[in-house]
């Protein structure tokens, strides 16, 4: 365990200062050059890293490099939705999901984005109502994932929403990044009577028209998360901490996700880690409960978190002998593109 600062409050203080130039700089870079994808020369060019996590792996899930601890997978078999008791909407949604996909071939351009905008739409709306519809019977009464998590969407009167949405608007800069939209901002909060207890940690759910490519990060999901953090720090609320840690469940072209966790290290470096990207094509191959228990997931906060040296290195597929780069590349493609 790595010793505590002899003066948090100063360290904080200090670290605050850079991130807050660091975030800047960066929301500065993606304005004045936007690019559709950024590959890790990109990245390490504006003082990001990008690594892979595995989501479900236990020795992650208990390391200081977790931020966010989801749900465990014998918790989430406990809920179930009831989609006979959903409205005709919601019941087309689950029961054709499959038939709702739209195959891009042939498009090209405008076109093709808004064809796989829609079907990453179709994808978010299966997860949300799987999320706040599916139910746990109880003794007593029925409780919702939803209800059960801790986790609250941004409302009017959050000062987080005095604050220009900038790069979370989901206005491309360029013709030639596809729009993206942010459907949920939660944040969490351990007593629902006591703003006092709002993490400054923040959940986003996503979805774009673009396509994600394994080792490197979308426009509108750096740009999202270093939004997050810069209208974090500007919150009063949070002036006592350098902890701003940002979960986006991302969803994209053609009909694929990722799971997405990000902070700054000591060094002013925004340390981004990926899961493998996932198929949502079919139904029943997809991978909604992990999904789903990373939405119900809990923070982890604290001075081990807070002040942990994340200055670890990644290690990407190229880096890797041919032997092991290929072993690794099967494992993270998505299932429908394995031969």
């Amino acid at each position: 365990m790595e010793p505590l600062p002899d003066d948090p409050a100063a360290t904080r203080a200090s670290l605050r200062a850079k991130y807050e130039k660091a975030v800047s700089d960066l929301l500065k870079a993606l304005r004045s050059d936007p690019k559709l994808t950024y590959s890790s020369n990109h990245l390490t060019k504006l003082r990001v890293t990008l690594g892979s996590f595995d989501p479900e792996d236990q020795n992650f899930l208990t390391s200081n490099t977790c931020l966010f601890k989801p749900m465990s997978s014998e918790q989430i078999m406990e809920y179930s939705l009831d989609v006979s008791k959903q409205a005709q909407g919601a019941r087309d949604l689950c029961n054709n999901y499959d038939e709702l996909y739209q195959y891009p071939t042939g498009a090209i351009g405008r076109h093709l984005s808004d064809i796989m905008d829609y079907n990453t739409e179709i994808t978010f709306l299966y997860l949300n109502r799987h999320y706040q519809s599916s139910y746990k019977k109880t003794k007593r009464y029925p409780e919702s994932l939803a209800k059960t998590s801790k986790w609250g969407q941004v409302r009017d009167g959050n000062s987080f929403s005095d604050i220009p949405l900038g790069l979370l608007g989901g206005y491309s800069l360029t013709n030639q990044i596809p729009p993206w939209a942010v459907r949920a901002d939660y944040e969490w909060q351990d007593d629902y009577r006591s703003p006092e207890t709002i993490c400054p940690h923040m959940m986003l759910v996503m979805y774009t028209g673009a396509v994600a490519i394994e080792g490197e990060l979308l426009f509108c999901e750096l740009g999202c998360i270093a939004q997050v953090i810069h209208n974090r720090l500007q919150q009063k609320e949070f002036e006592k901490t350098s902890l701003f840690p940002v979960l986006i469940i991302s969803l994209f072209g053609p009909r694929h996700g990722r799971l997405i966790q990000a902070r700054f290290n000591k060094s002013g470096i925004l340390k981004v880690r990926a899961s493998p990207i996932y198929s949502f094509v079919r139904k029943d191959e997809a991978p909604w409960n992990l999904f789903l228990r990373y939405h119900a997931c809990e923070p982890r906060d604290g001075p081990n978190i807070e002040f942990f040296d994340d200055e670890g290195e990644f290690v990407y597929p190229q880096a890797l002998e041919p032997g092991r780069q290929r072993q690794l590349a099967l494992r993270l493609r998505p299932r429908q593109l394995r031969g």
